[in-house]
This record gives structure tokens, C-alpha cells and sequence, in this order.
């Protein structure tokens, strides 16, 4: 990991990079850039929610609830930018998703769900759907609150708790969204700085290491060509100085919480 303050490293990134160059001939192959910028995004959210709290700071309660709802549909936007570049890592014969049939279109939106099913049907990639499977948890977490506040009216809610300020995504029916009793009749109360933290740092693990590691594996395996071309990526925004503090012990490390719910 860099020692710089601001930077992380992004050794998915460096390999998607290398791999463009040198198997696809294209440099631009796997058009990386748009994820760098949605990484910029959900760091400023995980920036302004975060430092407040951690620094015991009052906070601006309607900002926050506003920052967790964003938060929450940008990473399901990156999940689904990672589910489009690893399908155009396949196979063209094995390309066989709904209306993507051209691997350097991006006119259109990869969705993780629709990658999920496929490799869990599919005899060629029980590592891959392996790896979905160990993640399953916090990403269904993700998006089933990402699906209630874009299709069903649901919103972030905001309880002034101790010791943790804690929230809930209620939909309009004022059923909880996340964490909540199967009758709903009780609203799961969630620690804010738990949950948005093991959020990035799952989804930070999730495509650094996980994905990483099954991406070195599959270029091995497949005999793709592969040279160093990029020795070194990062990223630099503001709140990774942040993550790196509050997570120094657990970056690039299995680490696996819950989310701390308290019932109401």
C-alpha cells in the first residue's frame, strides 16, 4: 500500500491495465476512468458522513440523511461497473448477456445481478460465483436499500441515539428496508459510522483482493497475455486519508462485521 497520505493503491486496476495493453492491444479497453471518478464520489459521501461523527462534531441532520442515500447509489453503481468490466474479461462465446452483445459498447449499464446469475449457472466459474457468494451479504444489503429509495419512495431516516447516531431506510409504507423484524413491525436502528465504514472497506477488499486475486488466477489459467506495462495505480480524493486511518488494520484484510443492528 502507499505510504503517501492521500493515495490508495488499486491492484485491480494496475492488472485491468496491464491486461488492456497487452492482450486487447487497447490501453482504453476497459475505460477505467469512469470508475476512478464514481470512487471520487462515494469518498466525498464517506468523508462528510464520517468525519462528523468520528470527530464527535454536530452534524446537519438533513445532510447526512441526503449523503447516505448517495452514498448507497454510488456503490451500487460501481458494483455494476465492475460486473461490466469482468464480463468483457470473458470469452466472447461465453458473452451470452442480455443486449451486450458488443464488448466495447458502453452505452448501457451492466447490471451485478444479471453477472451473478450467469456465472452461478455456469460450470466455468464456481471461483468467481464462490466469491460473489462470500460477499453476498453487505452487497444485498446495498442493494436492497439502493432499489427502495430509486423505485419505491423509500428514504434515509436519522435517530440522534447514544452512544452512535444510528439510522434506518424506511419505505413509503414505513416498513424498514435494511435489517428490520420479518413482520416489520420493528425498525432496525443501524450505527451510521458502522455501516457506511464496513460498506467502503467491503466493497474496497471485495474488488482489491478478492476480484484481484481471481483476476491474476483466470489470466493464468486462461494463458492470456499478460505483461507489467503499468507498475504503479492509485487513487487520491479526499476522505481516503480518512479511510486509511480508521481502517489501518483491516485494509486488504478478510474483514467481515456485521453491522451492529439495534433493535428498536
Amino acid at each position: 500500500m502507499s505510504n503517501k497520505k492521500n493515495y490508495l493503491e488499486t491492484p485491480f486496476l494496475q492488472i485491468l491495465c496491464n491486461l488492456a495493453h497487452s492482450h486487447f492491444n487497447d490501453i482504453h479497453y476497459f475505460k477505467t476512468g469512469r470508475l476512478f471518478w464514481s470512487f471520487t464520489r462515494l469518498f466525498s459521501y464517506y468523508f462528510r458522513i464520517i468525519k462528523p461523527l468520528k470527530n464527535n462534531q454536530s452534524v446537519n441532520r438533513l445532510f447526512i440523511e441526503s449523503d447516505i442515500e448517495s452514498f448507497i447509489i454510488r456503490q451500487r453503481i460501481i458494483l455494476n461497473d465492475i460486473a461490466y468490466i469482468i464480463r468483457q474479461i470473458l470469452p466472447a462465446r461465453l458473452r451470452g448477456l442480455r443486449d451486450l452483445n458488443n464488448p466495447t459498447q458502453f452505452k448501457k449499464e451492466m447490471s451485478y445481478k444479471d453477472l451473478k446469475k450467469f456465472v452461478e449457472k455456469s460450470c466455468d466459474f464456481q471461483d468467481l460465483a464462490k466469491i460473489f457468494e462470500i460477499n453476498d451479504k453487505w452487497i444485498s444489503e446495498i442493494k436492497q436499500a439502493r432499489d427502495g429509495i430509486i423505485h419505491f419512495e423509500s428514504k434515509a431516516i436519522i435517530f440522534l441515539t447514544e452512544p452512535e447516531f444510528t439510522f434506518t431506510i424506511i419505505n413509503a409504507a414505513g416498513e424498514g428496508e435494511i435489517g428490520s423484524a420479518p413482520d416489520n413491525r420493528s425498525v432496525s436502528k443501524i450505527p451510521i459510522f458502522t455501516f457506511i465504514n464496513n460498506q467502503l472497506l467491503s466493497l474496497w477488499n471485495f474488488i482489491n483482493e478478492d476480484l484481484k486475486n481471481w483476476l491474476q488466477d483466470y489470466i493464468k489459467d486462461k494463458k492470456m497475455n499478460y505483461r507489467e506495462i503499468c507498475q504503479e495505480s492509485e487513487i487520491s480524493c479526499i476522505g481516503i486519508s480518512l479511510f486509511k486511518e480508521v481502517n489501518k488494520k483491516n485494509l486488504l484484510n478478510k474483514y467481515k462485521d456485521n453491522w451492529g443492528v439495534i433493535k428498536k
